[in-house]
C-alpha cells in the first residue's frame, strides 16, 4: 500500500505522477533494485518507459536492460490501472518481437537519438555478442567508442576486451591495458579484474604478480567472483602476495558461493589438507562432487581419488576407475600420482587391478612404476617382459635398475647372455656408488669379461666397494694385495681386508684369515688364532677349513692332537669333493688311522681322490 511506504517512495511517486521525469526515473530505480521499496520489477519497467518517453535516455536505456533479462512489459490495462490519467501520458511505442529485440530496438534508438553513453554501450555489447541482432564487431568497437567518449567506464572496460582480444581491431595489448586503466579509474570491477590478468601474465604491462593481487583485491572486494578466485589462487600459494591458507580458503569460498566451479574444488582441496580450514574429508568429497557435476576436471580427478581411498566417501573403486580412467582426467595426472593411484587402487583391490595403472605411470615415465610393472610381469613368469621394464627404468637413469640389468645380462636371465652390456650397466650402477655393482664390475676388469682386462683398475674398484662394506670386495682385494696383483703384494694390508670381510662372516676370508695366522703372515705365527678362524669357517660348511682343521687336529697344531677328530673333518671336507681331504680320509681308512681299518672304504676314497684330479690316487 502506498500510505505504508517510506515518506521517500511517497514523495517521489507523487512527483512522478505529476510528470516530474527525474521523479520518475528514480523511483523506477527504485522499484527494480528494490532500493527503499519492496522490489516492482513491472511497476519499474513503466515508470521507465513513462520517463523514457518524455526523452530521458538512462530510462530508456533501464528499460532495454530489464527487457534483454527476460522480462515482458506489463500489459496496457495494468499500465493504466497503475497510472491513471497522468501529465503527457506515455505515446512511447515498444516496437514488436521478443523482450530481447525490443531491448535492441531500445538500446539503439537511445544511442542514437538520445546519445545515452549506456545505451551506446549496451548496444555494442548485443553487436559484439549478436544478442536480438546480427553480429558486428566492428560496429560494436564503434559504439564502445562513442560511449567511452562520454565517459562510459564498462565501455572503456569493453573496448580494453575487444583490443586485448583482437576482436573487431588488430590486437593491441598496450591499447587494452590503457583502456582497462580508464576504467578502472572511473571504479570498474571488470576492468580492476582485467588489469590483474594482464599483469598476471605480462600482456601491454611488466608481469608482476604483486601487482596483479593488487588489482584482483580491488575487484575482489566489490564482490567479482573471478577476482575472489584468482586472488584465492595467489594467496595460496604465496605468489605475489604474503601466502595466507585462510583468507585463501575464504575467497574460494566467496567465489564458490557465487558459482565458480573451479572455487568449489580447490575449496575442496583446502578441506581435504586443512589448508585455512579445520581438516575435514566429507565436506572436500562433496565440494568435489559439487565440482565434478560442473564439469570440473580436477574435480573429477579429485573425487575419483577419494572413492578409490574410501576418504570422505564410501570407497567404491569401480564409481573411482569410471572417474579416472576418462582420457581427460588421465592426460591431466602426473606420473607420480598416476603411481600413488595404483598403490591405492592396489591396497584396496590387488595387484590385478593396480596393474593398468601402474602401466600408465611407468609409460608417463615413472620410474618407480616400471620397476613395479617389472615385478609384477616376473611374478607372472614372464621374464622377457619384465627384462624389458627394467631396461626402461635403466636407461631412465634409476641406480638399482641399472644394477638389476647388469644381473640380467651377467647371468643371461631374461636376455641374452652379454657380457659387454653386463660390464657396460655394472659401470654405470657403480659410478653410481652401488658396491655390490664395484665389486661385480672389478671382478670382470680382473677377468677380463666384457672389458680389457685390468689388474689395477680392478683393485680400484675392490676398494671402492670394499669401503663401502662389501665383504666379497674386501676379500678379493685381500687376495690381490696377499698375490701382488695389480697392486704391491702387501701382507699387512691382505690381514686387513680378509679380517674386515671375516668379521662380517664371509667364509672363504675366516680361511685366508686362518691360513696366514698359521703361516705368520702379516704378523707372528698363531695357531690358535688359525684354529678359532678355520672353525668358524668349517661351521658355514666350508670345504678348505674343514681340511684344515682336520690337519690341524691331525697334526696337534693349536689343539692336542686327535685323530678321530682330522678324519671327521676330513670327511666332511672329501664329501665336498676336497680331493686332498679325500687322499687323508682313504688312508686313514688304509691305515687304521682315526678310524676302524677298512681297506674297501679306503679304496673307494682313493678312487674318489683319482676322479678329482689327484695323480697319485690312482697308483691304489
Amino acid at each position: 500500500m502506498a500510505d505504508a511506504e517510506p515518506s521517500e517512495i511517497q514523495k517521489l511517486r507523487k512527483e512522478a505522477k505529476n510528470g516530474s521525469i527525474p521523479a520518475q526515473y528514480k523511483l523506477a530505480w527504485k522499484l527494480a533494485n528494490g532500493d527503499g521499496v519492496e522490489a516492482d520489477v513491472s511497476e519499474a519497467m513503466i515508470w521507465y518507459q513513462k520517463a523514457a518517453a518524455q526523452g530521458h535516455g538512462s530510462a530508456q536505456n533501464n528499460l532495454a536492460v530489464l527487457l534483454a533479462r527476460g522480462n515482458s512489459m506489463p500489459e496496457s490495462g495494468f499500465m493504466d490501472r497503475m497510472l491513471g490519467k497522468l501529465p503527457g501520458k506515455s505515446k512511447f511505442v515498444l516496437p514488436e518481437g521478443t523482450p530481447e529485440q525490443q531491448a535492441v530496438a531500445l538500446y539503439k534508438a537511445a544511442a542514437n537519438e538520445l546519445k545515452d553513453a549506456h545505451a551506446q554501450c549496451n548496444y555494442g555489447y548485443c553487436l559484439e555478442t549478436g544478442r536480438g541482432v546480427d553480429k558486428d564487431v566492428k560496429e560494436a568497437v564503434q559504439w564502445y567508442e562513442q560511449s567511452a567518449g562520454q565517459g562510459c567506464a564498462l565501455a572503456f572496460n569493453n573496448l580494453g576486451v575487444m583490443y586485448a582480444n583482437g576482436t573487431g581491431v588488430e590486437r593491441d595489448d598496450d591499447r587494452a591495458v590503457k583502456y582497462f586503466k580508464q576504467a578502472a579509474d572511473r571504479n570498474n570491477t571488470l576492468a580492476c579484474f582485467n588489469m590483474g590478468v594482464m599483469c598476471v601474465h605480462g600482456r601491454g604491462v611488466g608481469k608482476s604478480e604483486e601487482a596483479a593481487a593488487k588489482w584482483f583485491e580491488k575487484a575482489a572486494g566489490k564482490g567479482h567472483a573471478g577476482a575472489q578466485f584468482a586472488l584465492g589462487l595467489l594467496m595460496s600459494a604465496g605468489t605475489g602476495v604474503a601466502q595466507d591458507d585462510a583468507e585463501a580458503a575464504r575467497l574460494y569460498r566467496e567465489a564458490a558461493n557465487q558459482g565458480v566451479p573451479e572455487a568449489v574444488n580447490n575449496l575442496g582441496v583446502m578441506y581435504a589438507e586443512g589448508r585455512g580450514v579445520e581438516q575435514d574429508s566429507e565436506e572436500a568429497a562433496k565440494l568435489y562432487q559439487r565440482a565434478h557435476d560442473s564439469g570440473v576436471d580436477a574435480a573429477r580427478q579429485n573425487l575419483g581419488r577419494r572413492m578409490a581411498l574410501g576418504d570422505g566417501v564410501d570407497c567404491d573403486m569401480d564409481a573411482a576407475q569410471v572417474l579416472l580412467e576418462d582420457p581427460e582426467s588421465v592426460r591431466t595426472l602426473e606420473p607420480e600420482e598416476l603411481f600413488n593411484l595404483a598403490k591405492q587402487v592396489e591396497e584396496h583391490n590387488g595387484v590385478a587391478e593396480a596393474a593398468g595403472w601402474y602401466d600408465k605411470a611407468a609409460r608417463e615415465g615413472h620410474v618407480e612404476s616400471m620397476l613395479k610393472m617389472a615385478s609384477i610381469y616376473s611374478e607372472h613368469g614372464d621374464g622377457a617382459a619384465a627384462a624389458s621394464w627394467i631396461q626402461e627404468a635403466a636407461q631412465a637413469g634409476d641406480d638399482d635398475a641399472k644394477f638389476q640389468l647388469a644381473k640380467l645380462f651377467d647371468e643371461g636371465q631374461d636376455v641374452p647372455k652379454n657380457d659387454q652390456e653386463a660390464a657396460r650397466w655394472y659401470l654405470a650402477s657403480a659410478e653410481a656408488g652401488n658396491a655390490e655393482a664395484q665389486f661385480n664390475y672389478g671382478t670382470m676388469l680382473e677377468n677380463g669379461d666384457g672389458v680389457s682386462r685390468n689388474l689395477e683398475q680392478a683393485v680400484a674398484w675392490y676398494l671402492k666397494a670394499a669401503e663401502s662394506g662389501n665383504s666379497s670386495a674386501q676379500f678379493n682385494l685381500g687376495l690381490m694385495y696377499a698375490a701382488g696383483r695389480g697392486v704391491e703384494r702387501d701382507d699387512a694390508e691382505s690381514l686387513k681386508w680378509y679380517q674386515a670381510a671375516a668379521e662380517q662372516g664371509l667364509a672363504r676370508a675366516q680361511c685366508n684369515l686362518g691360513s696366514m695366522a698359521l703361516q705368520g703372515r702379516g704378523g707372528a705365527t698363531d695357531e690358535l688364532a688359525a684354529l678359532e678362524w678355520f672353525e668358524k669357517a668349517a661351521a658355514q660348511g666350508l670345504a678348505s677349513s674343514q681340511y684344515n682343521l682336520g690337519e690341524m687336529y691331525y697334526k696337534g697344531r693349536g689343539v692336542a692332537r686327535d685323530e678321530l677328530e682330522a678324519a671327521e673333518y676330513f670327511r666332511l671336507a672329501a664329501e665336498q669333493d676336497h680331493p686332498v681331504a679325500a687322499v687323508r680320509l682313504a688312508t686313514m681308512y688304509d691305515e687304521g688311522i682315526g678310524v676302524v681299518k677298512d681297506y674297501k672304504e679306503a679304496a673307494i676314497w682313493y678312487k674318489e681322490a683319482a676322479r678329482l684330479g689327484v695323480a697319485e690316487a690312482e697308483l691304489f
